[in-house]
Formats: C-alpha cells, sequence, structure tokens
C-alpha cells in the first residue's frame, strides 16, 4: 500500500468511525492523530533530507541527474548535482560533496563512468547508485530509485535517443515545463527495462524528442505505455550536417592524439579510428544520396567510436573499454601478452647458451 492510499484510508477511517461501533473513541482518536502525523510526514522529510547526485560529464547521465534534481526540488529536497570527468577521480569534487553534508548520495552510472574512488571517499555517507549494463538501464534505474527511495509521482517522462547528445542537452527546459523524467530508448527498439518501468510510473504524458535514425516501432512502443505521446520530430538534413561535423572533429581530435600516444592499447586504439573514419565516410555518402536518417546514425557511431579512443589514450579505463569492445581486443591483448614473455623465455635461453 503507498503512502496516499494509507493516508486515504486513514483519514476515512477517522471520520466515519463510531462509538456504537467501540467503546469509546480511543482508536477514532489514535485513527485521527495517525493521519496527521502521515500529512506531516512529506514536510519533515523535505526538511530533513539533503541529497547530492553525483554522475559523469556524460552527456547522457547528465541529463538523467539533471531532470532528477528538478523532481527532487519540486517535492521540496534540498539537491546539487556534482558532475565529475568521465572514468576519473578527482578528489576536489569529492571534497565539495563533503562540504555539502548530504543525508544520501545518488551516484548516476556505472564504475567505468564514476570510479568506485568516489564511493571509498565519501564511505561516510549513505551511497545509492543506479547503474546499469548501459546508459539505458542506468535510466531506468534512476527513475526507479526516485519513485521508489524518494515517493517521487512521475506524470510525465521525455523520451530521447540515448546517443543524441544535441538532444541531450536541450530537453531541461522542456523536462521543466512538464515536470518529466528522462527516458532512453535505442534508435530500434525500447529496452525491456525501459518498457517495464514504464508500466510501473503508468506516466501520462511522453514526449518523444525524435532523432532522424529513430524508427517508427519505437514511437508505437511508447505509445502502448503512455496516455498521450507528443513526437517532435527533428530536422533531419540540418541534425544529419552538424552530426557528421561533430564527429569529423572528434575523428581529428583522436589522430592528432594517436600521433604521439605510446600505450599499451594502441592496437585497440588504431582499430576505433579507422572504424570511425569508415563510418564517417559512409556517412557522408547517404548524406549526398539524401539518406539523413542513415547518414545521422553512421556519424553517431563515428562519433562514438572517436571518442572512446580518446578516452582511452587519456588512460581513461582502459580495462573496461578493452573489455567492451569484446573478443577481438582480448585476443590482441593475450597475443601480446603471449610474445612478451616468448621474448623473455627467448632472451633467458641465450643468456643460458652464453
Amino acid at each position: 500500500m503507498d503512502y496516499k492510499t494509507l493516508k486515504h484510508k486513514l483519514y476515512i477511517l477517522s471520520i466515519n468511525i463510531t462509538p456504537s461501533m467501540f467503546r469509546g473513541m480511543l482508536l477514532k482518536r489514535i485513527c485521527f492523530i495517525a493521519f496527521i502525523v502521515l500529512i506531516a510526514m512529506p514536510l519533515v522529510y523535505s526538511q530533513s533530507v539533503k541529497i547530492a547526485i553525483l554522475t559523469s560529464d556524460n552527456e547522457a547521465d547528465k541529463a538523467v541527474a539533471e531532470t532528477a534534481e528538478k523532481l527532487l526540488e519540486n517535492k521540496g529536497v534540498d539537491v546539487e548535482v556534482f558532475i565529475t570527468p568521465w572514468g576519473i577521480f578527482n578528489k576536489s569534487i569529492a571534497d565539495k560533496i563533503k562540504q555539502y553534508s548530504p543525508s544520501r548520495i545518488v551516484i548516476i552510472g556505472g564504475e567505468i563512468a564514476v570510479v568506485p574512488e568516489y564511493e571509498s571517499a565519501l564511505s561516510d555517507f549513505e551511497i545509492l547508485r543506479a547503474k546499469g549494463n548501459d546508459r539505458y538501464e542506468t535510466a531506468a534505474k534512476c527513475i526507479e530509485i526516485l519513485k521508489n527511495v524518494f515517493n517521487v509521482d512521475i506524470k510525465n517522462v521525455i523520451v530521447v535517443y540515448g546517443f543524441d547528445d544535441y538532444s541531450l542537452r536541450e530537453i531541461m527546459k522542456k523536462a521543466k515545463e512538464i515536470n518529466a523524467a528522462v527516458v532512453l530508448v535505442k534508435s530500434n527498439e525500447v529496452p525491456d527495462i525501459v518498457k517495464r518501468i514504464l508500466k510501473e510510473i503508468k506516466p501520462k504524458k511522453a514526449v518523444l524528442k525524435k532523432a532522424p535514425n529513430v524508427k517508427e516501432n519505437v514511437e508505437k512502443e511508447i505509445e502502448k505505455e503512455v496516455e498521450e505521446i507528443k513526437v517532435e520530430e527533428s530536422p533531419m538534413k540540418e541534425r544529419a550536417f552538424k552530426e557528421i561535423k561533430e564527429a569529423e572533429e572528434k575523428l581529428n581530435r583522436a589522430k592528432e592524439m594517436f600521433t604521439n600516444y605510446s600505450g599499451v592499447a594502441k592496437i585497440a586504439v588504431n582499430r576505433l579510428i579507422n572504424l570511425s573514419e569508415k563510418e564517417l565516410q559512409k556517412a557522408k555518402e547517404a548524406y549526398e544520396n539524401e539518406s539523413y536518417g542513415k547518414a545521422y546514425g553512421l556519424a553517431v557511431s563515428s562519433r562514438v567510436h572517436a571518442e572512446n579512443a580518446i578516452k582511452i589514450m587519456k588512460k581513461v579505463q582502459v580495462e573496461a573499454f578493452l573489455n567492451i569492445y569484446g573478443k577481438k581486443f582480448k585476443e590482441m591483448r593475450e597475443l601480446m601478452e603471449k610474445i612478451r614473455k616468448k621474448k623473455e623465455e627467448l632472451k633467458e635461453k641465450v643468456l643460458e647458451i652464453k
């Protein structure tokens, strides 16, 4: 039974119990007092709770954090968002959180994005982490925490393609207008965890920020779970052009960094740059052929590969990236290790012969 239902039932009980039903007014008085306490609970809760939200500078996580901040503020909770560089521990940020002295810390993002060192540095505080296997699950887990821990009634959602950085940067104004949480979807499907969360919160309204590569079935799947849906289409040609330019800038930056890079993940970085180049070329070809949705999707993929190459070269969670990019990189790494061991064995044999 939720808070609102319990409060309503106690109120009805307190005004309808009669002395003839019970010998005296004791139960009626108890119910009435309980009702008054329940009315006061949200006020006491909002005045005593101070929340720090810690997330990375990843656009998706930032959007989820900032909309969560607004939902909690509307409930009367004192809340502040702290942004850390993706995959890097920054002691000054941990110190700022300590100075803020929150009742609870909510981390949005997995251990790759917001590294575990923060949990160690802030171990004196109660910490909740909203994390999933990807950004879609992470956003959904944040909604779960808002609903189940902080009793936030989420009536509206803004639905965004998880890698649509442009829309993710632009949604705050709309989120404030309709008091909405952010739901992230893939370009061709609504992840199962997102469907489950939508079924649980039963939102009245969804605003779908439809990126050029988002398929029609995504809109239909969202429509099943909400009372009303409003679709905001993106200007496909303009968005595809901007995404191509952004991917080009990131790729050029990755190439420039690679010329001076001599780290252990050189093979992995080179492969990511090659993938980025190929997909950017395909994006440009699709754009020339006026296939703007396809061009946009390829440009996003190119940009993400280039961004990941940059993160590896910055020595940000290299091992995690090698795992993310699968068996080929693992095999390459294992092969390099075997070669290194063989070299050492040969050196020892040569020394023995001498």
